[in-house]
This record gives structure tokens, sequence and C-alpha cells, in this order.
């Protein structure tokens, strides 16, 4: 079992999610053609800041951020504010 991710680093990430949320968005967004350079250059510039994120997370940390992930993006499937289930404090 895993330990349980302290306040401090719930804290960070969560005070990221929003941009989180924005690159991922960028990098899954198949509209854009490929002769479109400044949207291919916005999407490696998304991809290598969620990279950067990743790798500065410990193991608990990237576990925690992948639930996150997964619960904002069902809560965008489901038609709803992807952060909408995080309580007001858990931003930072």
């Amino acid at each position: 079992m895993q330990p349980p991710v302290s306040l401090n680093l719930r804290q960070n990430i969560n005070s990221h999610l929003a941009q989180v949320w924005e690159c991922l968005q960028v990098t899954e967004d198949t509209s854009a053609s490929e002769d479109d350079v400044a949207a291919q250059t916005k999407k490696k510039h998304a991809n290598e800041w969620l990279m950067t994120f990743k790798y500065s997370l410990s193991p608990e940390g990237h576990e925690y951020m992948m639930q996150v992930v997964h619960r904002m993006i069902e809560e965008h499937k489901a038609g709803r504010q992807p952060l909408s289930f995080l309580e007001p404090g858990d931003m930072g």
C-alpha cells in the first residue's frame, strides 16, 4: 500500500491542475493541421510542460496526479467542469 500523499504535495499539484488540463486539451487537439506551425509549436510546448511537471513529482505525487487527471476526464465527459470535484481549499 502506498503512503498517503501529504497535504503540501496535494496542494502543490492541485495548484497546477488548471495548467495540466489546458496542456492536455492542447496535446489532444486533433483539429490542427500538421502544416499549422503555430498549432504544432503550441502542442509541443504543452507536451514539454506536462513532461517537465510529471518528472518533477515524486512517485506518490505522480500517482495522485494520475488519479486526479482521470477524475478530471470523467467530469469533463459528464459535461461538468473538470475541476468541479475539488474542494475550494484544494487549489492551494
